[in-house]
Formats: C-alpha cells, structure tokens, sequence
C-alpha cells in the first residue's frame, strides 16, 4: 500500500454541528448540565503530518478536570483534555502511521463526542454527528502552513494568501529584518524551532533583531520542557504566539495558541528593551500551554495561575535572570508578602482574611501571583532539582494516562503527596497553613518522610 495517503470528507450523516448534552457525576458541580457544540470537523497535510481539528464551543463547568473531547476513527481513538470553553482540538499522524491504520480506497468513520472522566455517558439526548471519510492516495503538495494562517484567518480575519512565514533559521538578523521591513502590505510571522510569533507590522519595524527575538522566546519554552523532563515538544506543531487585533485581555493561552492583545505586544516590546529580554507575560503564558499540554493539570487545586509562574521563573533562572524573576514576582503581589520580600508569613489582615474567609480557596484562584511564594520558598532554600522531579513525575504520569481527577480534594492530594515524595519532606503542615490540607490518606502516603522545618519556621508552625 502506498504510504501518501489523504483523507477525504464524502458524506456529512447529520449538521455539521453537534450537541451533546451530559450530566456531570461529579462532588463539584451535582446534577448540572454540560453542552458542547462541535463543528468544522477537517484533516490537512502539514509538515508531512495528516492533521484532523475540529472546533467546539462549550457550556456548563467544561473546563472542570475529567472532561475531555474525542475522536475516533476506525479502531483509532484521540482524547485531549478540555481547559477552556472554546477553541480548536485534534490530533495529528505521520504519512507512515496513517497508511499503517487505515487502507486505500476505505471509507471510515470519524465520531467526535465529549467524555466525562474517560466515559461517554449514554443519553437518548444526544445527538452524535458522524462525518464519512475516505482514503484516496495524495499527489499534491502541501501547504506546510495551513494550519498558522487558518487560526490567524479565524481569530483576526487575515487572508492567509497576505499572511507570510519567515523562518529564522535561514536568516541572519539583518536578512530577517529587511525581509519584514521591505513589505508594509503583509501579515509577517517568524518561525523559530519551537515557536511561531507574529506581530503587527508596526512593531515589526521597529525590532533591528527578529531573530533574536524568535530566539530567546524558544529558548524559554525549550527551559519549561526541560522542568518537565522532555527534550522534544508534546504537540506535533509549534507554539503560534500571535497578536490578536479583537481580544482585550493583555495576553493569554488559547486551546490552539498564545495571544498577546495589540496593547499587550506594544508592553512586551518596551519590556523586552527595558530589560533586555522576554517579558515576563510571554513566558507565563507558554507556562500554561506546558501546564496543560505537558501534565494534564494533574496538581491543579485553587492555584491554576500559580504553577505557570514556576515553570516561567525556571525560563528566567535559565536565562540566568533568577533574581530578577523572583523581585518580579514579589514586588507584583508585595501586598501579599512580608516586609523583608522573603519570608512567606503574610502580616495582618490580608494573611488573616486568606486564611479564615471562606472564600480562600477563590482567593487562591483567583490571584496570579500569591501562592507562587511556597514554590518559590522550596528552591530558595532546597534548590530546583525536587521541583524538577516533581513535574517530572507529574508529566509521566499524564503520559501513562492519568486524567485530573473531577474532585477537588484529590487534586490537593495528589499535589501535596507528589510535591513531597519530589523533595523528600513531608510538606503537609505548610499546606495546612495555606488552606489547602490533604486528606489522611494522603497524609499516610507521606508519613515516612521527615517533616519540612524551615518554611515551616518562618510560617511559626511548631513541628514535633
């Protein structure tokens, strides 16, 4: 059979949307309604790659842990966890592993339905739409960029045809930046190894050096694979950082990209001069894209801003900017830090509230930067190597098949017996103190360990 193979829609069985209407089994959210919409259900070639996407839109608590979208086709199943309420998801297959699956000339199903903790719930409410494939051999060429200019066609409106990818491996800055300069007209993009950036072209003109920019940029998301223990990318293509001419948030982490908003890449301009490199919201945001890519969100627990910030601070230390990154962080919450910026014993009535408002948890939630400090204590005082282990260790299990579980507690749990077994101290007492206890089943888990004392120390935690 040959190994050039592609895959082509014949027959739509029902809309090209569907809606899936479950019921939620979980502590979290009893009995509430969750509803997906699905459609634009596509495959194309890129980078010698067979790509299959669909978009959704979702509503209900679909971003809680356990829900996931799936495709199947044939005996071929793809799961991708769900983390925002819309955005584009799918998976990818060489020319070999496809030819492998499916024969020429074959029609097959493609099913995309919504899972609850890896279980389709059955429902006469639902409606599946199944799209017919068939595979036919594939003598053209590809477009290696069709899925960059399809998302910047959707998100800004661009025609990909006015849309144009530099790669900077083949440049010098010079080159680069003559290259960018020379066409006003065009939406301009830089490819690096690992990521894609796209600006504006009035903030294109004023950068003498694209490339290395594109260069320090990957060298960030290279340090963040690193803390997770990887030397090659979980997804198949790299990161698109593009600048979204509609969004009002400064920046963000979309399904399918990182965003800046136009004011937001005007502020990582003047920051990257300021200081003489990334800013810190770029790196922040590749942190969510390893958080959710790289460990399925296995740890999340009221702190889902905080732990990118880990993985962005280690782009710093790499960088050989530690300092600078951990001020940053201090100076950005100083509200919530003691006067010295480095003991975590918050003074007065903002510690007094965190810990004694029953809206702690949210508190947690909802602050970029205030749970950062406990991390951030562990390597101060006992290095990267336990926190290395620990997001190790959490990206393998995400690999061998764990999925974050639907339940609040065990997600504290399995962060506080994962962080403790990575640093070798039993952690439960500094996260008693910041409201976030594990259970005592957890805590047997951890019991041979010995107690962490000097984090504790300053907290003015007693420990036997």
């Amino acid at each position: 059979m040959k190994n050039n193979i592609r895959l082509y829609k014949i027959i739509s069985a029902k809309a090209a949307v569907m809606i899936l209407t479950l019921v939620m089994l979980m502590a979290v959210t009893p009995a509430s309604a969750l509803a997906a919409a699905i459609a634009n259900m596509h495959t194309f070639w890129e980078a010698d790659r067979l790509q299959f996407r669909f978009s959704f839109n979702t509503t209900g608590n679909a971003t809680e842990a356990g829900i996931a979208f799936t495709s199947r086709i044939g005996e071929l199943e793809f799961r991708q966890p769900v983390w925002s309420s819309c955005g584009t998801v799918g998976f990818s297959l060489s020319r070999a592993d496809a030819s492998e699956l499916w024969t020429l000339g074959k029609t097959y199903n493609w099913l995309a339905f919504m899972t609850v903790n890896g279980q389709y719930i059955e429902s006469p409410r639902q409606v599946l739409d199944t799209q017919r494939w068939t595979v036919e051999a594939d003598n053209s060429e590809y477009e290696p960029h069709i899925r960059i200019k399809t998302i910047m066609e959707r998100i800004n409106g661009f025609n990909p045809q006015s849309v144009v990818v530099h790669h900077a491996a083949e440049h010098t800055d010079a080159s680069l930046s003559r290259a960018i300069k020379s066409r006003r007209n065009i939406h301009h993009m830089v490819e690096g190894q690992y990521v894609v950036l796209h600006l504006p072209h009035h903030i294109w003109v004023q950068i003498d050096n694209p490339k290395e920019k594109i260069d320090a940029i990957d060298f960030m998301y290279k340090a963040q694979l690193e803390l997770l223990g990887r030397s090659e990318p979980f997804m198949p293509h790299k990161l698109l950082y593009l600048t979204n001419y509609h969004e009002p948030a400064f920046m963000y982490m979309a399904s399918d990209h990182c965003g800046f908003s136009l004011d937001g890449a005007e502020y990582a301009l003047q920051m990257w001069r300021q200081n003489g490199f990334p800013s810190w919201g770029i790196g922040h945001e590749i942190g969510h894209y390893m958080e959710i890519f790289g460990t399925g969100m296995l740890h999340e627990a009221h702190s889902g801003e905080s732990w990118s910030n880990i993985l962005n601070i280690y782009s710093f230390y790499k960088l050989g900017h530690y300092e600078w990154a951990r001020a940053y962080v201090s100076q950005y919450a100083s509200q919530y830090y003691g006067a010295d910026g480095r003991y975590s014993r918050f003074e007065g009535r903002d510690f007094d509230t965190l810990r004694h408002n029953e809206r702690s948890a949210s508190i947690l939630e909802a602050n970029t930067h205030i749970f950062v400090k406990l991390p951030v204590l562990l390597i101060d005082y006992y290095g990267w190597d336990g926190m290395r282990r620990f997001f190790t260790n959490m990206s393998d299990d995400f690999a061998n098949g764990s999925v974050a579980s639907p339940h609040m507690q065990n997600r504290i749990d399995y962060k506080v017996t994962a962080l403790s077994l990575a640093y070798g101290m039993d952690l439960s007492a500094l996260f008693d103190h910041w409201t976030l206890p594990p259970s005592n089943a957890a805590r047997a888990r951890i019991a041979h360990l010995p107690p962490e004392r000097i984090i504790a120390a300053s907290y003015g935690i007693r420990i036997p």
